[in-house]
């Protein structure tokens, strides 16, 4: 059966079935200050935010080395000779480019084809699970591949931090928009496009994030899946729900902690929507 691997930037809702579906999980590796973390393995998001409140540093989130990689490819082929790796967006985080260069020992010996998600988070889990669902029913590697990449233009990511010196870090929002935005208790909102974050606007309240998140969910036809990703987010979380529930959709939104990786980005305060379109 073909072997499908991704990176710990997946965030699933039941570990039992990442399991029985045969993931293999890669973690990324999470920087702080003069120490290196493994991603749900040695820290967790409820860790990683008392680091971060004890050290006033921000952390980064790294790539496995490309040695590990190497061994996890090397294990896996001993049960299949066919690999697809299912990554975080390389804009987020270079996994997928290390993954590639350690797939070129193994050609001429096993196919493993690599995948930049664009997303990252539970957007990412849900493509890991289609495809190892398809493995399980026996559709050829093309076939998978194909399946993934057509599910790409359909999972849509916005958030909202209210921690800037962490998208100051990133880039993603200027040195002088960070100051002078804290000063003024701004809160920015961001989507992922084409794998990159990208800042679209400014609000002050917790009662104005809920509305732009509501707003945002309104725009589609159709949802198959929103999940609502926090960290120390409660009462925006709850008006956004309270406002969602107003609208025509039947899905019920998952609620679930924001992963280390993604607080690397968003910092320890943040909120994050992820939309699949589609369904009823």
């Amino acid at each position: 059966m073909i072997k499908i691997i991704t990176d710990s930037g997946a965030i699933f809702e039941d570990e039992a079935e990442v399991k029985k579906l045969g993931i293999t999980v890669v973690p990324l590796r999470i920087r702080l200050k003069d120490k290196v973390y493994h991603e749900n393995v040695d820290i967790d998001a409820e860790g990683l935010i008392q680091e971060i409140a004890r050290t006033k540093a921000i952390p980064s989130s790294l790539p496995p080395t490309r040695d590990y990689m190497e061994k996890v490819y090397r294990d896996l082929i001993k049960e299949g000779d066919e690999i697809i790796g299912i990554y975080t967006s390389s804009h987020i985080n270079p996994v997928a480019l290390v993954a590639r260069e350690a797939s070129i020992p193994f050609l001429g010996r096993a196919r493993i084809t690599i995948i930049d998600s664009e997303v990252s988070s539970y957007a990412l889990g849900i493509m890991v699970k289609e495809a190892a669902k398809a493995a399980q029913k026996g559709r050829s590697l093309d076939t998978i591949v194909r399946v993934v990449r057509g599910m790409i233009p359909y999972m849509y990511i916005a958030s909202f931090s209210q921690d800037l010196k962490f998208l100051r870090h990133k880039k993603i929002i200027s040195p002088s928009q960070a100051i002078l935005g804290t000063m003024m208790g701004i809160k920015v909102f961001l989507i992922i496009e084409d794998g990159k974050f990208i800042p679209l606007e400014k609000v002050q309240t917790e009662e104005e994030m809920a509305e732009k998140l509501a707003e945002f969910t309104a725009e589609f036809v159709s949802i198959k899946r929103l999940a609502v990703l926090k960290s120390d987010m409660d009462e925006t979380v709850n008006a956004f729900l309270e406002k969602f529930s107003n609208l025509s959709f039947k899905v019920k939104p998952s609620i679930l902690p924001l992963n280390p990786s993604m607080i690397c980005y968003l910092g320890p305060r943040a909120i994050s929507l992820t939309i699949q379109e589609g369904g009823a």
